[in-house]
């Protein structure tokens, strides 16, 4: 809870991050609150294509976000890895006898290490496999991916501010250009005395 809490006033507003704490399901918390400022949002601001896009990427994390829920919260029952471990000690231990008596002695512990770190080794990873989110590096992940919306902020904000200066300088010649065409139909001062007829 602490460590998240701190993760989440990084990123949120005070108050948001107290409101994300009070709710157990965060991910499902977070999707509400987005979709409900989404169709706010699209009465207003939003054109439907670009609010149907939203929707659509919003849809997509609230199924991939289901999807990993289900991974944490149905995980492999541990009998059946206790199950599993067990009957492959046994069966490799058993394993010794036979291949002992038909390689004829010393090459039969060569061949019993191999057979067994193999087998083992698939054990492993199928518990791994069944499990990916206790290795996977969850906390990088996200770092990385905070890295880049940051990223994609300042890079919003320079290009705010380019626009900004090149629309200031646009206006200055649009404002130069529209006070010379004044300055070319007023006759000048010159023109109107009579000593120029």
């Amino acid at each position: 809870g602490g460590v998240r809490g701190r993760g989440l006033e990084r990123v949120l507003r005070p108050a948001e991050a107290v409101d994300m704490m009070l709710h157990a399901n965060k991910p499902g918390h977070a999707l509400q609150v987005l979709h409900r400022g989404a169709t706010l949002l699209g009465d207003d601001s939003l054109n439907a294509p670009m609010l149907e896009h939203f929707m659509d990427c919003l849809s997509a994390f609230a199924a991939a976000a289901r999807q990993c829920d289900m991974l944490v919260t149905a995980p492999i029952p541990l009998s059946y890895t206790r199950h599993t471990s067990r009957f492959l000690f046994i069966w490799l231990s058993l394993l010794a006898f036979p291949l002992a008596d038909a390689l004829q002695g010393l090459m039969a512990v060569p061949a019993m290490f191999f057979i067994a770190m193999l087998l083992l080794g698939v054990e492993e990873i199928g518990v791994q496999i069944e499990e990916p989110l206790s290795i996977m590096d969850l906390e990088g992940m996200v770092a990385t991916l905070e890295l880049g919306f940051d990223e994609a902020e300042g890079a919003r904000t320079s290009v705010d501010q380019l626009l900004a200066e090149y629309i200031g300088a646009a206006a200055e010649v649009e404002e130069a250009q529209q006070w010379a065409a004044v300055e070319e139909e007023e006759e000048p001062w010159w023109k109107k005395t009579r000593f120029y007829e």
